[in-house]
């Protein structure tokens, strides 16, 4: 079993909560389905995943 972690935890659109996940392009909660596609799409016009630099 192999497990994954999604995408969004390592883009720099994130916003830190301990509630929920927010981005740039999803402030009020991120849907689920977007934390699992495919990098190369875009989560909303012009903004997609960009991978932070740590």
């Amino acid at each position: 079993m192999s497990l994954r972690e999604p995408k969004c935890d390592y883009c720099k659109h994130l916003i830190e909560s301990d509630t929920k996940y927010m981005c740039k392009a999803f402030p009020d909660d991120i849907p689920a389905e977007k934390m699992w596609e495919d990098e190369e799409i875009e989560c909303a016009p012009g903004i997609k995943f960009e991978e932070t630099e740590h």
